[in-house]
């Protein structure tokens, strides 16, 4: 018996404890006309425990409770996060309809526990917060720790709220108490803005990955993980990554988040470089985007070790914040570079930047408020980012088609053209025939055999003009038959190579070869006095632009020398200059496409060289010492404002041994190296004379592979042509 009355007793202490501790403390009156009510502090008592390790049962013991503080006085001095704070909070519910109510505590970077204590001596707990597992919360809600509390009517309730927090995070308490309808109505807002936000993201992920497996197209995949990132930092933002897919393993949260701000940033700048080609359009600004996306995947690593390693989740927040900020400097610096550049695709990228940022600044003048209003303004805002980004991808597709079915029948009409010029030459050799020589005889059946693959080819342009692709390949195809096989240039000039790399499929750059001979009679003596032309030329562009060029050059100079036998080279580059400012209609259009060439007329009976160049030079070893001739300073076709361009011609005597250099400038200009800078004009010039005295293919090889290990894993930037030839007669 004296046991039980024991019990009673030590029970009725504590009930009368508990009871006079509410009394004293402040009570926060709840009344049924209020949703949400939020200064709950000012009415909050706490207990900094030191030792983290007093129980609940401890803590209400008379010694704990007289150690409380209100809590507006503690605040004098900053709560520390190596503590464990206790707070207490007695409340009045005076809504006599209403008896369930639901508790906000803070919950960031926190374990929450709430203790509430009833009459009969029994607690009742319950959990919330970052680092508590979902089955254990008392509510499965990650953006707030939210309580489900019992109020009776006109009964003072005391509840008990212990904070823990880990990684440096300092403890506060942000009470609120709000109606459980205003908290089933934000969550199902929640849940239907994200439901209608992911159902649009994913959407797109999956059409564009599609695209991207089916196309092979660069620019969809960088988007669909620019898309994948939005919505993942969505989805942790709004606390659904926190709830279901990593709600047991809570630590690991904070991957989530630093790997979608981060791997955001890092696609949308690997988006940006795919989709508006920067290497070509900011080459330079290209360079810093490059070294960007390495300090963004820098800066993961970084924030990754802060927060795991050092367990800093403040210094965590600092870095993320100045990295925000950088990040938004650096991306209107480009935006601002690329409208510069007046690219048309550029204006849809910019557009949805503009829509991102002025995101970014609600955002900023909506901090504080409510997390669904912040969660929908990001929304949107990405939302309209992404539909103006598919609407520049549309244009981009829709005109990258159009150009290329416009240069498939350009490329038609150029080659249909170059068929009927190749019938009318085959007709004026049959027409002389007779009167000319087996050497005229062998020119013919070339041409005639030239006009036979070049019917050939298109032929099947024609059945395959709907493929794209097939018939630029096509197009390769004729180029390299128009070209003059290296093995008949031997048979005049047995020491030559060609170093020859188009950038793309075809090729801006051409070489030209072709024989005159004279028959000249002087009293009963008939000489023959062969002469021979060999010419580089580099047109304007490269690709199919440059390829339509070096059709109607190579068409010119073929009338030029085998038709009209005019073996002069700078009358062949003034007459060439006229015909492409004719056929071109350069006089009154804006066309200013034009070529620049180097062409040297060989005399190997008189053992001279005649050469003339347009804006290209001839580089000629003889006697150990390398000589430039420097071509005249205008190009071959284009914009003309002088009123006669006239060429000049150099004279070069080759009585002994003289190893020649024609080439266009994709050699020198090409960028490697370990600094990513040009060959240069100088460097060239020394590997060139490095090399003279090698046999020719040696060489061609060793131009190769001193060109393969200067780019490196860089790309090609233009046409490539050297043509090397010993002059031994």
């Amino acid at each position: 018996m004296t046991g039980i009355y024991q019990t009673i007793l030590i029970h009725t202490l504590w009930w009368l404890s508990m009871t006079c501790s509410a009394q004293v403390s402040r009570t926060f009156v709840v009344h049924s006309e209020q949703n949400a009510l939020h200064h709950l502090n000012t009415h909050l008592s706490i207990y900094e425990d030191t030792s983290r390790q007093l129980s609940f049962k401890q803590i209400t013991q008379p010694h704990y409770q007289s150690l409380f503080k209100p809590y507006n006085t503690q605040l004098a001095s900053p709560l520390k996060p190596q503590y464990v704070y206790w707070g207490k909070l007695t409340l009045l519910n005076k809504a006599t309809q209403q008896n369930h109510w639901v508790l906000q505590a803070p919950g960031h970077n926190s374990s929450v526990e709430v203790y509430i204590p009833h009459d009969n001596g029994a607690v009742q707990i319950k959990k919330a917060g970052q680092f508590v597992a979902a089955n254990n919360k008392d509510i499965n809600e990650a953006t707030y720790s939210l309580i489900s509390l019992h109020l009776p009517y006109n009964q003072p309730q005391t509840v008990y709220i212990r904070i823990a927090t880990l990684y440096k995070e300092v403890p506060t308490f942000d009470l609120k108490l709000y109606h459980p309808a205003s908290v089933s109505n934000y969550r199902e807002w929640k849940r239907f803005t994200q439901g209608l936000f992911q159902g649009f993201f994913w959407i797109l992920i999956l059409y564009n990955l599609l695209l991207f497996f089916t196309t092979r197209n660069a620019p969809y995949g960088y988007y669909s993980l620019y898309l994948f990132f939005i919505a993942l930092y969505s989805l942790y933002f709004q606390g659904f990554v926190r709830e279901h897919l990593l709600g047991y393993y809570t630590h690991y949260n904070s991957i989530i988040w630093l790997l979608s701000v981060n791997g955001t940033s890092i696609a949308y700048y690997l988006f940006l470089r795919s989709f508006l080609h920067t290497p070509r359009l900011i080459p330079a600004t290209d360079v810093w985007i490059r070294y960007y996306i390495v300090i963004r995947l820098g800066a993961l690593f970084i924030e990754l070790t802060i927060y795991y390693g050092l367990q800093n989740a403040d210094l965590t927040n600092l870095v993320t914040l100045i990295m925000a900020g950088i990040d938004v400097l650096f991306s209107l610096t480009v935006l601002t570079i690329l409208y510069r550049t007046k690219d048309k695709a550029a204006r849809y990228f910019i557009g949805g930047g503009l829509f991102l940022y002025t995101t970014v600044i609600l955002l900023v003048f909506t901090h504080g408020h409510s997390k669904l209003l912040y969660a929908i303004i990001y929304q949107v805002g990405t939302t309209l980012e992404i539909l103006v980004f598919s609407l520049g991808l549309g244009y981009k597709t829709r005109k990258t088609e159009q150009e290329k079915q416009e240069a498939q029948q350009a490329l038609i009409d150029q080659l249909h053209e170059k068929d009927e010029l190749q019938r009318q030459h085959a007709e004026e050799l049959e027409s002389k025939v007779l009167a000319r020589t087996n050497e005229v005889r062998q020119q013919q059946e070339e041409l005639l055999q030239q006009t036979e693959h070049l019917i050939e080819a298109n032929l099947v342009i024609e059945e395959k003009n709907n493929k794209i692709s097939e018939s630029i390949n096509a197009a390769s195809n004729i180029q390299a038959a128009i070209l003059p096989r290296i093995e008949r240039i031997k048979k005049s000039i047995p020491e030559l190579f060609i170093f020859f790399r188009p950038l793309d499929i075809v090729s801006g750059d051409f070489y030209w070869f072709g024989t005159y001979q004279d028959n000249l009679q002087g009293g009963n003596v008939q000489s023959h006095s062969k002469k021979i032309v060999l010419a580089a030329v580099d047109c304007t562009g490269h690709g199919i632009p440059g390829a339509f060029m070096s059709i109607l050059g190579d068409a010119y100079l073929n009338h030029l020398v085998n038709i009209e036998k005019i073996t002069a080279p700078d009358v062949i580059l003034n007459r060439l200059h006229q015909g492409i400012r004719h056929t071109l209609k350069q006089g009154i259009t804006l066309n200013r496409n034009g070529m620049d060439v180097s062409l040297v007329v060989i005399d190997p009976e008189r053992k001279t060289l005649d050469f003339a160049g347009a804006k290209n030079s001839l580089l000629y070893v003889q006697n150990g010492i390398l000589t430039e001739v420097k071509g005249d300073k205008q190009s071959v076709g284009g914009e003309q404002r002088e009123k006669n361009r006239i060429f000049s011609s150099h004279t070069i005597d080759i009585q002994s041994s003289t190893m020649i250099y024609l080439y266009s400038d994709g050699y020198q200009d090409q960028f490697g190296g370990a600094n990513d800078k040009k060959f240069m004009k100088k460097h060239f010039r020394k590997l060139l004379f490095s090399i003279h005295q090698k046999p020719a293919e040696e060489q061609r090889d060793h131009l190769e592979t001193t060109l393969n290990n200067w780019m490196g894993k860089g790309g090609q930037i233009d046409d490539i042509l050297v043509l090397g030839a010993r002059l031994e007669f």
